[in-house]
This record gives structure tokens, C-alpha cells and sequence, in this order.
């Protein structure tokens, strides 16, 4: 259950502070009466990534849920929803390339999700 210091993942976990709480190291049952049923299909993700398996900080996701809490994905507010670029790109249409180019270029978000292919290349 804890990630030990020989673990290849270690760096991610333990070496970050994440660790498994002592009330559900001690008594995994704690655990299981704590949380709900696990839904098909999901798997245990942390609330704040910040913070160990502990209560108030993990529920039941779906793997693209789990996808976007990766520290390298990258979320932009859009219209009242938080998207990753692919599904903001979805969203308004552009391939997914053009809208990554633009937001690693420092384009502002207008630019971003513009469909104008002749606006000034400048931000």
C-alpha cells in the first residue's frame, strides 16, 4: 500500500509527502467504511495532489478525470468550464496543434480559440 524509498515511483509519492494516512494504514477497513461504493471503472484519485490518501481529499474518477490531474496538463477557464487544451480545441473547433501552438506561444485566449486564420500574428 505506501510506496517505499526503493519504489521507481517513490520521487512521486513519499518523496513528495504523499502518504496513505495512519488511520487507513493501521485499519483498512476504516477505509472501506469511509468510502462509497467503488463505481465501475474508478479509480481512487487525490483531491489536491499536494496531499496524501487521506479523508477529504480522495474520491472515486474516471481514468479522464485522473488524465487531467497530471501535473503537466495544462487547464484554461473557458466559457465557465475548466478544459484541457484538447477538449478546448474540441470545442471550438480547431485542431488540437494550432490551439497548443497559441497558448505555448503566450497568445491570449481570444487568439487562441479564434477561427481567424489571417489575425495578426502578433500577441
Amino acid at each position: 500500500f505506501p510506496v517505499t524509498i526503493d519504489n521507481a515511483a517513490y520521487h512521486r509519492y513519499g518523496g513528495r509527502g504523499i502518504v496513505v494516512c495512519k488511520e487507513w494504514r493501521e485499519s483498512p477497513a476504516s477505509f472501506v467504511d469511509y468510502m462509497p461504493e467503488q463505481p465501475i471503472g474508478g479509480t481512487l484519485e487525490r483531491i489536491d495532489n499536494n496531499k496524501g490518501y487521506e479523508p477529504g481529499n480522495v474520491r472515486w474518477a474516471t481514468m479522464k478525470e485522473q488524465s487531467l490531474n497530471r501535473r503537466p496538463t495544462i487547464l484554461i477557464e473557458y466559457e465557465g468550464e475548466r478544459l484541457c487544451l484538447k477538449d478546448l480545441a474540441a470545442k471550438v473547433g480547431l485542431p488540437y496543434e494550432t490551439v497548443q501552438y497559441r497558448y505555448k506561444s503566450g497568445y491570449p485566449l481570444h487568439k487562441i480559440v479564434s477561427k481567424d486564420k489571417f489575425f495578426n500574428n502578433g500577441k
